[in-house]
């Protein structure tokens, strides 16, 4: 579960990655169904201009409506609870991988096509995917070495490695510099919760989700 997650955010990041989001529900054997929520929640300085129409939708890609990653958070709390290994054991093959890198996948290729003008508004993101002015031909060798150093240093120091530190300071440095409100303490203090799953009977059984 929590290795496939990690290995997706290499291998299909335009659908899932550590920058994102966590929602799980969990059957150990003999217990109760438990739903863990690991949504992000925006930062606490965040403000939506009084002068602005209130109906008017933001751009999805403004870092004013960044919320905090709650992913490496869920995997930590879930693995803290459920889990039978260490998180630097779970983690070790997709440092492997992130490092020495995948071949490129058709459909990551056509995605990035597709956000072709989003990938080239930041030059380093530009450089991680693109050959030149295009997207990498299918079948090339892709690595993240950036991607390598942070898990890395999620296995080694858990939650806090990605939350407090230089990583937090460098993702809030980063979101600040395009509008963002990210302070430091947001993702010190952000946290997700177990939860009841919501569920429903049907026909005579119970139906979480």
């Amino acid at each position: 579960g929590i290795a496939a997650c990690a290995a997706l955010a290499l291998c299909e990041p335009q659908q899932t990655g550590i920058g994102g989001d966590c929602f799980a529900l969990v059957a150990p054997a003999g217990g109760e169904v438990a739903a863990f929520n690991g949504s992000g929640r925006l930062p606490s300085r965040f403000e939506k201009s009084a002068s602005e129409d209130p109906l008017t939708p933001l751009r999805r890609n403004d870092a004013a409506v960044v919320t905090i990653p709650g992913a490496i958070d869920a995997w930590c709390a879930l693995l803290e609870r459920f889990g039978s290994l260490p998180i630097g054991e779970v983690l070790e093959p997709d440092i492997e991988l992130a490092a020495t890198g995948m071949p490129l996948q058709e459909r990551f290729t056509f995605d990035i096509e597709v956000h072709l003008y989003m990938v080239r508004e930041d030059a380093a993101f530009a450089r991680l995917l693109l050959d030149g002015d295009k997207p990498k031909p299918v079948g090339s060798l892709y690595t993240n070495p950036a991607l390598a150093r942070t898990l890395e240093r999620v296995a080694t120091q858990g939650r806090s490695g990605f939350y407090e530190g230089e990583i937090a300071e460098r993702l809030c440095a980063f979101l600040n510099a395009r509008g963002g409100a990210h302070q430091p303490r947001d993702f010190a203090e952000h946290h997700g919760e177990f939860t009841a799953p919501v569920s429903l009977d049907l026909r005579g059984h119970r139906v979480d989700q």
